[in-house]
């Protein structure tokens, strides 16, 4: 295990062959080299950590940080469940737009993980991460992508973007939570090719959308609405819509249809389109074909 220094941050290093596993019969891993039976890895501490995060660096509309650790919680949930497991042991996870949620959850609760590789294109929250966390399962990387809302001064994402996190390689999992709900078509499109030579053959992509429909359990953006305005507010999209354009990309919002369209020819196959759920809105569950 080495470390390179970044600028006056020190950042993990890992050999490929550090955090190797084999399948199990049912999706399962058993841990080799450089992990232990519980998913930690080499030097990672045995008890939970306190990761202190200021509120500035945490999304989540005015959660408290015992809220949003525990939103992280239900997320990491979602994701070992599409892969069809119980937990993430032995998982290496590619999170998009990572934020501080699910290492503040993982790291807390003791949770199980493979490794952990955080990309967001918020420069101070990476620095934070890198800075803090210790444990040689995680590392973080900024990724200065253009964004009308949350980046106007990055560079335009082209499918070859440098996402920072080595040439060729590779992941059980990729996860993008509150990333397409804020891309328009153009970058949606792109991202999803972007991020395709990441994924493992028989690995998944959990990302979460805006769709202007109503839902069985209540809990979308459009189930607000309809609830504050009435039905009439719902299914207005013929393709895309930028919901609130005075806030740009805000909210991102597709029909089923043309979001589904859009996946078509990125390598991507559609799995499942889920409803939302508490912590999460429309998801896309995606498998490299």
């Amino acid at each position: 295990m080495g470390r390179t220094k970044v600028g006056l941050r020190w950042t993990a290093v890992r050999d490929r062959g550090e955090h190797e596993s084999r399948a199990l019969p049912g999706g399962e891993r058993e841990a080799t080299a450089g992990t232990r039976p519980n998913g930690r890895g080499l030097g990672s501490p045995a008890v939970p950590q306190r990761l202190h995060v200021p509120d500035r660096y945490r999304r989540g509309h005015g959660r408290t940080e015992e809220e949003s650790v525990e939103s992280g919680v239900v997320l990491l949930g979602y994701l070992a469940e599409c892969l069809g497991r119980s937990s993430l042991a032995g998982v290496d996870l590619l999170d998009v737009g990572c934020g501080v949620k699910l290492t503040q959850a993982i790291l807390e609760r003791d949770l199980p993980i493979g490794t952990y590789t955080g990309i967001d294109i918020a420069a101070p929250i990476i620095d934070h991460l890198r800075g803090a966390v210790e444990d040689p399962r995680f590392e973080f990387h900024h990724l200065d992508g253009y964004n009308e809302r949350y980046n106007p001064g990055g560079q335009p994402l082209t499918t070859e973007t440098d996402l920072g996190v080595g040439q060729g390689r590779t992941f059980d999992l990729l996860s993008a939570f509150s990333v397409f709900t804020h891309l328009e078509p153009g970058d949606f499109r792109v991202m999803l090719q972007l991020l395709r030579p990441a994924a493992r053959p028989g690995g998944r992509f959990l990302l979460s959308l805006y769709l202007d429909e109503r839902s069985a359990g209540g809990h979308g953006l459009m189930d607000n609405f309809a609830a504050a305005w009435g039905d009439d507010a719902v299914g207005r999209t013929e393709r895309y819509r930028d919901l609130k354009p005075d806030k740009p990309l805000q909210w991102a919002l597709y029909s089923r249809a043309y979001a589904l369209e859009l996946v078509e020819g990125t390598g991507w196959d559609v799995v499942a389109v889920g409803d939302p759920r508490p912590d999460i809105q429309h998801t896309l569950t995606l498998a490299p074909c």
